[in-house]
């Protein structure tokens, strides 16, 4: 049985993906364009403004998405060693990014951000699954993210914002190691653990509990309202309180959960627009379509003028950069696929 669910489509995880996809490239709009912590064009731009609470809601979806990229790892018993292939590209990726978009002062200079971030945390990962007791494993990641390590560390430890959400002095952060480099490894252990049950029906006791579960979260929903659409949303997220992040992330793992129930994901292969979903380039090529996309936001800064003029331009841009960045990667793979031939 396990092994025919490693290679099932999931398909309420591909909409979850794609849902919590399209505030990540709403945030990353104004942080290319502009660089404000507040949207300059106001309510000029009016379908970007439109639909603020809805992202601001989901500001957390980076953590969300790297979550549940490496929960499918773990679910599909993805090996660590192939995974582990992928740290020297993140950290090349990371280089050239600086150099293309010149973040960096110096050709020897590196700024940290996903890709270095996701580069070390795929070495943890590795190093972690050394570990082969499941139960242990989660109770080391579990420590990570529950010890309050930047109290006890010296207060100069504490503000290196490479490590800490340490905000002050107008610091921008973008992924700390601490606890965050454990996040892919706690993601890929509640994929193993979840493909190791089974997760084909949700028995009623099993139900009870999660409305109890959600039930204890919605207080704490709704506290990345208000999130600031620019660098200051790094420390925006990573800064608030780890309980806010716990009852977001539960509520998308009871969407995941719900996923793998047999009846419910068979209902959704047959409908037409889940199955349409499934074969975007974002949902199947998640990470080129992620750096794809941030070329041509990186190629967008250089209209930032054109908008301030235009904001009607800056909403159009707005809503074909998610299709666009879908049609450049199925050319950029269509272009492979006759090269090799």
């Amino acid at each position: 049985m396990n092994e025919t669910k490693s290679f099932q489509r999931i398909y309420g995880i591909d909409v979850i993906k794609l849902i919590i996809l399209f505030p990540i490239v709403y945030f990353h709009l104004n942080e290319f364009v502009f660089g404000t912590n507040q949207f300059p064009l106001g309510d000029s731009a009016i379908f970007y403004n439109t639909i603020y609470p809805f992202t601001s809601f989901f500001a957390f979806s980076g953590v969300a998405l790297v979550f549940l990229s490496f929960f499918l790892f773990g679910y599909k018993k993805s090996n660590t060693a192939a995974i582990a292939k992928l740290v020297p590209i993140f950290f090349l990726g990371q280089f050239l990014f600086n150099k293309i978009f010149n973040t960096t002062s110096s050709w020897y200079s590196f700024e940290w951000d996903i890709y270095s971030y996701l580069g070390a945390s795929i070495l943890f990962l590795v190093l972690i699954n050394k570990i082969g007791n499941i139960t242990a494993r989660g109770v080391a990641l579990a420590s990570l993210f529950i010890i309050p390590f930047q109290e006890l560390v010296a207060s100069t430890v504490a503000q290196n914002p490479l490590l800490f959400a340490y905000c002050e002095n107008n610091s921008v952060i973008t992924w700390p190691l601490i606890p965050w480099i454990g996040l892919p490894a706690l993601g890929y252990l509640l994929g193993e653990f979840s493909r190791d049950k089974d997760t084909a029906t949700l028995g009623h006791k099993e139900l009870i509990g999660w409305l109890i579960v959600l039930a204890g979260c919605a207080p704490f929903l709704g506290a990345y309202q208000g999130a600031p659409v620019g660098d200051d949303l790094y420390c925006f997220v990573f800064g608030r309180s780890k309980i806010d992040l716990l009852a977001h992330m539960l509520v998308i793992f009871f969407l995941i959960r719900l996923s793998l129930v047999e009846s419910i994901n068979s209902a959704l292969s047959k409908n037409k627009t889940i199955l349409f979903i499934t074969r975007t380039m974002w949902v199947k090529k998640l990470w080129l379509c992620y750096i794809v996309h941030g070329v041509i936001l990186g190629i967008a800064s250089g209209f930032t003028s054109l908008f301030f003029k235009r904001p009607e331009l800056f909403d159009s841009f707005f809503i074909i950069i998610i299709p666009l960045t879908d049609l450049i990667c199925r050319l950029l793979l269509m272009l492979k696929v006759k090269t090799l031939s």
